[in-house]
């Protein structure tokens, strides 16, 4: 059996939006940031000689990028595909029409999309590359799980896919690993790219999730290798199918969500409540996994890109604060200049003079908030269980919630499936989190 180099990336997010004071649009200063944070993961991939290179979702944060973003997109896959064959699955934040419009381009660059067909093939979800096999998922919907064939239940509809995502995503799950099993003496190792919500994953805060389309973890495929993505957070999978799962988490923190917290008070900083141990504390990064039998070791790879730092302060602390700045660091030695800083005043008020004063003379400060008292008062939002556990409930309907509530009170009945489904499909297009 040969030995086997894999680089994980997922969830780079590529144009997600970055706004600052008074509508700023702070997004191209971003994209900058990111290619500076590519060009170290390109010299760290050349570093490695990695074998193959997976992306496991949301290459973009929109399915209707920005220009730059896409460029910058085609630009990192190419240069990956230089140095081994890379294969991405899109997440549910990528467009799929696009990537079936980029496929046969990327593929002379040594890139391989797989997306959803029209037609279901095993050859288009088994990959075989050498002595590898790879099982690759794109992010599946309830209405796409419907669709498929292989789960030959005529009975299946969106509705029910959607109260038993997990049970669909079990039964997909294993169809395929059946067939990548039969192929089994052709390969020494075996892989699965997949993007999805594993119940057991510890959430990074920047990820906007519907909890009910999750997996069990020990429902997913039976290979070597399970490179996961969708949550941000870079963390091992416990699974007893698996010889190992992993999400790689994203290449770098995605807004404010993924950043630490800290108080500044008295002319010095502390880190909040559980922050002090969480790996927001940290960059982030890639996954890579070395074969040297079946079960591969994993290696992180931290990635020095530009952080997220939210700042709570009273406004009497405020100019004390911005006169210290420039010599603040965190404990690892990273200046608060270099991040993206959002200020949250715990009390007082702030003139929009006093806050243009401040934007103009600190860049790096992009956010200021004024926490008013029923803001600081506001009821904990209830918990309620979901797959075994206990998780906080969205205190709002998704789209698709709110117009099955609509038609119910304008035709005193149940919308029907079909307007459902198309609805569904329209919100699926422009990525909507339905």
């Amino acid at each position: 059996m040969r030995s086997l180099k894999v680089i994980h990336l997922a969830d780079l997010h590529l144009g997600k939006s970055l706004k600052g004071p008074f509508g700023l649009n702070l997004t191209l200063d971003r994209m900058k940031a990111h290619e500076r944070a590519w060009e170290f993961i390109l010299d760290r991939v050349r570093e490695e000689k990695p074998d193959i290179i997976v992306i496991s979702g949301d290459l973009m944060d929109s399915a209707n990028p920005s220009t730059e973003a896409e460029e910058l997109g085609m630009k990192f896959l190419t240069s990956l595909g230089e140095l081994a064959t890379t294969v991405l699955i899109p997440g549910n934040h990528d467009s799929f029409k696009r990537f079936k419009l980029f496929k046969p381009l990327l593929e002379r660059f040594n890139v391989v999309m797989v997306t959803w067909e029209e037609t279901f093939s095993l050859d288009s979800y088994i990959i075989s590359l050498d002595r590898v096999g790879l099982i690759a998922i794109p992010f599946t919907s309830p209405s796409r799980l419907r669709s498929l064939t292989v789960l030959s239940d005529e009975n299946w509809s969106t509705e029910r896919a959607l109260k038993e995502y997990a049970e669909a995503m079990r039964r997909l799950s294993e169809f395929l690993t059946r067939e990548l099993t039969s192929r089994l003496e052709r390969y020494d190792h075996t892989i699965a790219l997949m993007h999805v919500y594993l119940t057991n994953a510890s959430l990074g805060g920047s990820e906007r999730l519907i909890v009910d389309w999750g997996m069990y973890p020990d429902d997913l495929p039976r290979v070597d290798y399970v490179a996961l993505g969708h949550i941000h957070k870079p963390q091992r999978i416990d699974t007893v199918r698996a010889k190992a799962a992993a999400y790689s988490g994203a290449p770098w923190q995605l807004d404010f969500g993924d950043g630490i917290t800290v108080r500044y008070s008295g002319g010095s900083l502390k880190v909040t409540g559980t922050d002090q141990d969480e790996t927001r504390w940290r960059g982030r990064g890639f996954i890579v996994a070395i074969f040297q039998g079946s079960t591969p070791s994993l290696k992180f790879i931290e990635v020095p890109s530009k952080r997220f730092i939210n700042v709570i302060l009273k406004k009497k602390d405020l100019d004390d604060f911005l006169r210290d700045l420039p010599n603040i660091s965190l404990d690892d030695g990273y200046p608060l200049t270099e991040a993206w800083l959002k200020i949250k005043l715990g009390e007082g008020d702030i003139s929009i003079q006093t806050m243009e004063r401040i934007i103009k003379e600190f860049p790096s400060i992009v956010r200021i908030e004024v926490q008013s008292v029923s803001q600081t008062s506001k009821k904990e939002p209830e918990e309620r269980e979901i797959f075994g556990r206990s998780e906080v409930a969205l205190k709002y309907n998704s789209p698709l919630e709110m117009y099955k509530l609509y038609y119910k009170s304008e035709h005193g009945k149940e919308a029907p499936r079909e307007l459902l489904e198309i609805l569904e499909n329209l919100l699926q297009e422009i990525h909507f989190k339905v």
